[in-house]
């Protein structure tokens, strides 16, 4: 046994195609990680320099508070008014980012967060790249793994068998071995090895690059997984009685409609059983209702302070007025767009629950949804940042209205009080029960597969056990 795994290695390590293959999955590895490391760093400098530009801003409105500076005019613009207190929520980076871009640069990394910002357009401007390189989307470790690796798979195990059937020699080493199950096994761990050596390296890279263990772990579970279920698909067909072109044919077939064909026909079907909410029709409501708002914002703020005489100022401060006003129809606008909003999220949560089912359809799709959640730049990660903002925003609306109300300016103390956006920490969908779930069916497959393998080579020996 330990002779021929010796020989096979050898004609393996003399292949042409085996050293060009591992070339090619190389510089794709080291071009995605190069990529996703810069993207990375790009995003982190871009975090930073926000929460420092609106740190600086704040100590600058305290500073001036202390020192007495008066108030200008304009109120909005003066240090220490409650419009004037704009604070930054950038999203906190994702542990594998680099790893797996996914769709996070369609998504918001940053808000403006003050008391004159309404729910609805907290994230604003914020795809500022070609709308081309956004929808075409990154190349990056992900992506390599679920559509390049599987070619590359099938560059090395197209002619796991076939052409020493062609040749005749095939009987020969099933005597050899005593089983075809053997034989194959052989080889497929000898090629699995050479695969193997990638993810290792990604393994190691991701450790000394201080990504948290447990992310990293389950990326590269994953990634294995999937590796394993294009190994054995590729021994299941090796074991069909066709040359090698003819097996070659057969993958690619495979590889068309397992990695392409199929997650787009899945998209599809949730298209048209969840049609994709219209934002026209949002942004109409929205505007309705802000024109309705408008024309009642003298009786709300009529009726609000009539309900707390505490907040009524003395003196016509016309500007406070103004303030006010704005403010109790920001928040109207808010109240009777808030349904809108829910409905419209709702009905995205609901497509994408139902993609998350259909995945399973695919190898190749519950793969990637699955590495991007273990990355954190999957959908649950945006909804928890999102949420995340929302419930800041309540919190800082709620500690500045009394000030607003009263046309004061904030104390030094109360301006140093407000605290940071704390974005929320890596969140896997349902509770890791996505992970979960992914990991068990590509488990699953796997060991169906490596049954049907093992029952169709062993019935296809000369000789048995």
């Amino acid at each position: 046994m330990k002779s021929l795994l010796q020989s096979e290695w050898r004609l393996l390590a003399r292949d042409r195609l085996v050293v060009v293959t591992l070339l090619v999955l190389a510089v794709c590895l080291v071009y995605a990680a190069w990529s996703g490391h810069d993207y990375r760093v790009q995003w982190q400098q871009t975090s930073d320099q926000i929460a420092q530009a609106s740190r600086a801003k704040l100590d600058g409105q305290i500073a001036d508070v202390r020192a007495g500076k008066p108030v200008d005019p304009e109120m909005s613009s003066s240090s220490g008014t409650p419009r004037s207190v704009l604070m930054a929520a950038p999203a906190a980076v994702p542990p594998l980012a680099h790893f797996s871009i996914g769709q996070s640069d369609l998504y918001p990394r940053s808000a403006d967060v003050g008391i004159a910002y309404r729910i609805d357009n907290l994230f604003r401007q914020y795809q500022i790249q070609s709308p081309l390189v956004l929808a075409s989307g990154r190349f990056d470790l992900a992506y390599v793994v679920v559509a390049i690796l599987p070619l590359l798979v099938i560059v090395l195990c197209f002619d796991l068998l076939a052409a020493d059937r062609v040749a005749g020699r095939l009987p020969l080493l099933t005597v050899q071995a005593r089983r075809l199950d053997a034989v194959l096994a052989r080889r497929l761990l000898l090629r699995g090895a050479v695969l193997g050596m990638p993810l290792l390296g990604l393994l190691l890279w991701g450790l000394a690059s201080g990504v948290p263990w447990l992310p990293l772990s389950l990326w590269i579970l994953l990634a294995a997984l999937y590796t394993a279920f294009w190994l054995l698909l590729c021994a299941w067909v090796a074991l069909r009685p066709a040359g090698p072109e003819t097996q070659a044919a057969q993958l690619m077939a495979l590889w068309l409609l397992l990695v392409l064909a199929l997650p787009a026909g899945i998209n599809r079907i949730v298209e048209i059983l969840v049609p994709p909410p219209s934002q026209q029709s949002f942004q109409a409501t929205l505007r309705e209702a802000e024109t309705e708002a408008n024309l009642e914002a003298e009786a709300l703020l009529e009726g609000y302070l009539s309900d707390h005489p505490e907040l009524t100022v003395d003196g016509p401060e016309a500007y406070a007025e103004w303030m006010r006003k704005s403010y109790v129809v920001a928040r109207a606008v808010e109240d009777a767009t808030r349904p809108v909003l829910e409905a419209h999220e709702a009905k995205i949560a609901q497509a994408h629950r139902m993609a998350q089912w259909l995945q399973f359809l695919s190898p190749a799709a519950a793969a990637q949804v699955a590495l991007s959640d273990a990355a954190g730049t999957g959908a649950e990660q945006q909804a928890a940042y999102v949420a995340q903002v929302r419930r800041y925003k309540a919190d800082l609306q709620e500690r500045l209205a009394e000030a607003l109300y009263r046309g004061r300016r904030l104390s030094a103390d109360e301006l140093a009080a407000l605290p940071a956006f704390a974005p929320p920490a890596w969140t896997p969908a349902h509770a890791g029960g996505l992970l979960a779930g992914v990991i068990g069916f590509l488990v699953l497959l796997n060991l169906l597969l490596a049954w049907r393998v093992r029952q169709v080579a062993r019935r296809l020996s000369p000789i048995s056990p």
